[in-house]
């Protein structure tokens, strides 16, 4: 997706989570279980650190785009997310949450938050893919933000998986 134009449809936003999906555990599937946490970056993150992130933000998505609360979801306080400084803080509290889990444990709630998002996309309305944020979550803050939900959707998925995978290399 890197190189391809950002999906600005809901059949080239598929596409493009198939195919982030299939580089990211492609990837993973060709490591061996230590080198998931045995070597962590200059911020302090293993692969597992990173895997975890991300379902983390896919489960975050999911939530939304089902009209739940986002952040409770993710195991925020939406308090907190607000008064964050910046998506560092944030990340660093989500990361907290998984210090104790296995690898099992990180790669099967990934995989069950990938099915869950999908279950859920599966269901939506064509059209809800251009829909606003606001659509989803009436009290969100900035409702001149038109963006269509599908700019967040590549963003917590598909973008995100290609964010994260060179980093994740860099580890190997």
């Amino acid at each position: 997706m890197t190189d391809k134009p950002f999906p600005t449809t809901r059949q080239a936003f598929l596409e493009a989570l198939a195919e982030s999906r299939t580089l990211l555990w492609d990837f993973i599937n060709g490591l061996r279980p230590e080198q998931l946490s045995a070597k962590r970056d200059a911020g302090g993150w293993s692969i597992l650190d990173h895997l975890a992130h991300l379902g983390d933000w896919e489960k975050g998505i999911t939530a939304l785009l089902q009209k739940q609360p986002r952040w409770e979801t993710m195991g925020l306080d939406p308090a907190f997310v607000k008064s964050a400084d910046g998506f560092d803080a944030i990340n660093e509290v989500l990361r907290g949450f998984h210090k104790d889990q296995t690898a099992d444990q990180v790669l099967a709630e990934l995989r069950d938050i990938q099915d869950a998002f999908d279950t859920v996309i599966a269901h939506l309305d064509p059209a809800d893919f251009d829909k606003p944020y606001i659509h989803f979550d009436p009290t969100y803050p900035k409702p001149e933000d038109t963006r269509p939900i599908l700019a967040r959707m590549v963003g917590n998925t598909a973008g995100h998986y290609l964010e994260h995978l060179p980093w994740m290399k860099a580890l190997v």
